[in-house]
């Protein structure tokens, strides 16, 4: 994972100084970010150096900046539109957040863990089980009111998120590499098998 990219920081008004809570997902109804907008909203107003990063385009793009603009955090609520290597911001995140009704195994998450990030997500698909067993708590429900809940924490305890991150990061080495995901597909296709001539 390559550090982020300093000229595209500069050019979305990302400062040094920023936390940054971010997301990197298709702009469609099902990844609800309705609903991480809604969250952040709860905890913006207590934490003045933050501030959201939505990676991605889609349909919904619209109606989130229109609903980012009515909450009065326009400013702070920042879409990159589509990137072809989020690689170039995602090291630049201190969360990354996923807010999604429906999910399996998202790529976006293996990266964020491959970067060393903690998780605060919905608890939908294979997340949970994805994530290293210190951030399982972090992953709660389908509410505003819990990722609100899970991105406090985080941000009001900074080491927690640090050693989760790490712990992320040392799975995702360890279980995510391109042999390992071989390795599990064969499985599944052998057992796919074994299942269909019984």
């Amino acid at each position: 994972i390559c550090p982020p990219d300093r000229t595209l920081m500069k050019e979305l008004g990302l400062e040094a100084g920023d936390r940054i809570i971010g997301t990197v997902a298709a702009l469609r109804p099902e990844k609800n970010l309705g609903r991480l907008i809604e969250a952040f909203s709860n905890i913006a107003p207590l934490h003045q150096d933050i501030k959201l990063v939505i990676v991605g385009g889609g349909m919904a793009e619209a109606a989130l900046k229109m609903l980012s603009e009515r909450i009065g955090l326009k400013d702070r609520v920042i879409f990159t539109g589509p990137l072809a290597e989020p690689e170039r911001i995602i090291p630049a995140f201190d969360i990354f957040a996923m807010s999604s009704d429906t999910e399996q195994m998202p790529l976006s998450l293996m990266e964020a863990m491959a970067c060393g990030l903690p998780i605060v997500s919905t608890d939908v698909g294979d997340i949970k089980g994805m994530v290293s067993e210190e951030n399982q708590k972090y992953i709660e429900g389908k509410s505003a009111k819990g990722l609100t809940r899970s991105l406090s924490a985080l941000l009001d305890t900074r080491d927690i998120g640090r050693h989760m991150g790490a712990m992320n990061q040392q799975k995702a080495k360890s279980e995510f590499t391109l042999t390992r995901m071989i390795e599990r597909y064969e499985t599944l296709f052998w057992e796919a098998i074994r299942d269909f001539q019984m």
